[in-house]
């Protein structure tokens, strides 16, 4: 059995902050961008982590993190203004 160190507490605390987006005057978690931060950190800590059994089981899939991903990149190379959003 593996415990989380102070390392995991930290690390998982700045995937959840750096997720913070202001909405409508309220400060709201972006749900994706915390799963896709986790599901990045997870897969460096361990090689037998499993992205799609642990997104399946937050009522994710993969495809919506490939999804993110695209429209991430896609945002950066051409602005604000995307064709996927």
């Amino acid at each position: 059995q593996m415990s989380l160190s102070r390392k995991h507490f930290e690390a998982i605390a700045k995937v959840i902050d750096s997720s913070r987006r202001g909405y409508g005057g309220q400060d709201v978690l972006d749900t994706r961008a915390v799963l896709n931060g986790l599901v990045e950190y997870f897969g460096s800590e361990n090689w037998n982590f499993d992205a799609e059994i642990f997104l399946a089981c937050c009522g994710g899939s993969v495809g919506d993190r490939h999804a993110d991903l695209l429209e991430e990149e896609v945002e950066q190379m051409f602005g604000g203004d995307t064709p996927l959003g």
